[in-house]
């Protein structure tokens, strides 16, 4: 399933300390062999000292086949420790 397959990748990459991965498939009436919508939510400290556009980008580079192939729509929400404790 590509959803395991992206927790896996990013695991490796960025060895976040919390990461959920949601498909809002079923939001879109997306049919099942079509590309996912997903929802991204990942903690690292591999964020510190980045902007915004950095996270994403990392994020984006990591996954540069599941977003040509896969992917229609990604949602990302990329925290340090610090900043998730915050919310």
């Amino acid at each position: 399933m590509l959803q395991i397959k992206i927790k896996n990748k990013l695991k490796t990459i960025f060895n976040p300390v919390y990461l959920k991965i949601d498909s809002s498939n079923h939001v879109h009436n997306v049919i099942k062999s079509f590309k996912y919508h997903l929802n991204i939510i990942i903690v690292s400290d591999n964020f510190i000292n980045q902007d915004f556009i950095t996270r994403h980008r990392s994020i984006y580079n990591a996954l540069t086949n599941e977003l040509i192939n896969d992917i229609h729509a990604l949602s990302l929400h990329t925290y340090t420790i610090k900043e998730w404790k915050k919310l």
